[in-house]
């Protein structure tokens, strides 16, 4: 999914979606923040955590967490009082495959 200027989110699938996630760019910052926190917290973070960290608000980081985790760029795992967030490499080994692809070609 991603959003269109008027806001409205439109489903988008393979690797049109996960351009299409990556091309917000509080998404990028989610992502370029959880590629940092991986080595300290593998288990993934907390809508909290990460609006806190990127300087958005906890609606609007949930909102773009649903976006790249339909585009396969963030998982979820349940914890104990929070859903925990981390990048889930289904979605970048997408986009090794087609850079691959047009190389090779």
């Amino acid at each position: 999914m991603f959003q269109h200027a008027d806001h409205d989110e439109v489903a988008v699938t393979g690797i049109a979606g996960v351009f299409a996630a990556l091309a917000n760019a509080d998404r990028v910052a989610i992502v370029r923040h959880l590629r940092a926190a991986q080595q300290t917290h593998p288990e993934g973070l907390s809508i909290t955590a990460l609006a806190d960290a990127v300087g958005l608000t906890r609606f609007a980081t949930s909102r773009h967490l649903k976006i790249l985790g339909a585009a396969s760029l963030v998982a979820v795992t349940a914890a104990e009082r929070a859903l925990l967030h981390r990048l889930d490499p289904s979605g970048f080994l997408g986009i090794e495959d087609w850079i691959f692809d047009i190389v090779e070609a």
